[in-house]
């Protein structure tokens, strides 16, 4: 839900500063590759970047680490998360609703 409401364009263009003659054709370039962000790491860190301001590098690496562990619960590898996987994935949401 965050992701598609991000104005992608404008904040692709107040992050790279192109030259003004070029706004458009900046604005188009980023929107087209935003728009090919599939995967939930990429999304994750465009949201995190242009609308979750009290995130930082430590809770992008914690995304990561709590993404291996779904993967290893999707993949029957584990059957539950553990105890401190469960406790950053809640502390993860609770930064993410605080912004």
């Amino acid at each position: 839900a965050t992701f598609g409401a991000i104005d992608h364009p404008r904040f692709a263009s107040s992050i790279f500063n192109s030259r003004p003659e070029f706004r458009a054709s900046t604005e188009e370039f980023f929107s087209s590759q935003v728009a090919s962000y599939k995967n939930a790491r990429d999304r994750f860190v465009w949201c995190a970047i242009t609308t979750w301001e009290n995130l930082e590098d430590a809770d992008l690496a914690t995304f990561d680490d709590l993404r291996k562990t779904r993967n290893q619960i999707a993949h029957g590898v584990i059957e539950q998360p553990s105890y401190e996987a469960a406790l950053a994935a809640q502390s993860l949401a609770a930064k993410i609703l605080d912004s």
